[in-house]
This record gives structure tokens, sequence and C-alpha cells, in this order.
């Protein structure tokens, strides 16, 4: 932590500025009231960066238990795309006081938020190190934990015949960390069939300080 900065609660955090960068301090979500902010004093250095577009992974630094992907445009490849299925990116880290992860979320097609009327709730979730980040009920039009909907909503990409509000949502999320590794686990539950419901990766960047 920076200049042993003073913990502050994620409503804090956004109203700080942080809902502008869509960036937050993760573990508040989970049931603890106050968390310290994770501002390296020396600042933040990647360390890995994953656009798809070529071979996925780098050895010895960084592996996904899945390399699926998918074409989001002609010229845009995507991990996934996914339905209620769990994808873990682990990252082999130098020394290091904290931990940032940013990625686009994917979330295409027909999801019904909290709507049992539809097959809801349908939901995305994020989590390090085996510690649930967020779970969350995803709808038509919502970027929920802080997300920012860059892409969308609109029909973008793999909708066909039907109109629905595909979009990309991009998040960043920074936490105290020491591990030599980090494990990075996105998962979707309560979905439909993939052409219905899915959700894919893109452009994943991880960082240290």
């Amino acid at each position: 932590m920076a200049n042993g900065s003073s913990p502050i609660s994620r409503r804090q955090a956004l109203a700080g500025g942080a809902a502008a960068t869509g960036m937050w301090i993760a573990p508040s979500v989970v049931g603890l009231d106050r968390v310290a902010a994770a501002t390296p004093s020396g600042g933040y250095s990647v360390v890995y960066s994953e656009d798809f577009q070529g071979a996925i992974g780098v050895p010895s630094v960084a592996s996904w238990n899945n390399v699926s992907t998918a074409n989001a445009t002609p010229t845009r490849r995507i991990l996934g795309r996914f339905t209620n299925d769990s994808v873990t990116l682990t990252v082999a880290l130098p020394a290091h006081q904290c931990v940032r992860i940013c990625f686009d979320l994917f979330v295409n097609d027909s999801w019904d938020g909290s709507n049992p009327t539809w097959g809801g709730p349908d939901r995305f979730g994020f989590a390090i190190d085996g510690t649930t980040i967020w779970n969350e009920p995803y709808d038509l039009a919502n970027a929920p934990a802080g997300g920012t909907i860059t892409e969308g909503p609109a029909q973008l990409w793999f909708s066909t015949g039907t109109y629905w509000t595909d979009r990309v949502i991009r998040y960043c999320v920074e936490i105290p960390h020491t591990a030599s590794t980090a494990n990075f686990n996105f998962f979707g539950s309560g979905l439909q069939a993939v052409n219905d419901e899915s959700w894919g990766l893109d452009n994943v960047e991880v960082s240290v300080g």
C-alpha cells in the first residue's frame, strides 16, 4: 500500500472516481466492510497480456485451462464462447505487494438477470485464488460489480435472426497480494444453450506492484 493509505470501502472508492475506470477494491463484495486500497507506491507493471489473436498463454508465465476461441467479428477473436463453464488463468508473478487484472467480458444474447420467468438468474462470477469476488445476475443492459460497458448494448456479434443486446463490459480489479502465483477464475451459471446465452473474454492484462 502506498504511504500507509487508510482502508477505504468499495462505496468510497467508487465515489472517489473509481467508477470512471471500472476499478474498485474487490474484497468488499465478499463481506468485508473496509479493505485496504491496493495502490503500490511504485505503480503497476504488466506481467501478462492476452488478446487471443495468436497462441494463447506464455510458457512458464501464464496458462489457461480452456483455450476455446470464437470470432466475435471476422477480425476479432475472443476466448469462448462459454455458458455454465469455469475457466481459470494461472499466472506466475515476481515479488509484489498488489495484483491487478483487467479484462473485457463479452455478454452475448438473451441474459435474463434475476427474472425466473425467462430462466434467470443468469450469473457471471469472478474469483481470485479461490475467493469469490462477485457472482452476480446479468441482464440485457446491466454491468454489475462496477464494470463499464465499452461496447453495446446492441446486436453486435453472435445473434442471428433475433435481436438481443450484446455488450462488452470492462473490468479492472486490484487487491493486496503477495503469493508467487495467482489463479483467476471466470464462471457462468444458470445459462441456457451457447447460442442463447454465452460469455467470453478478451484483452486480459495482469499487472503487479
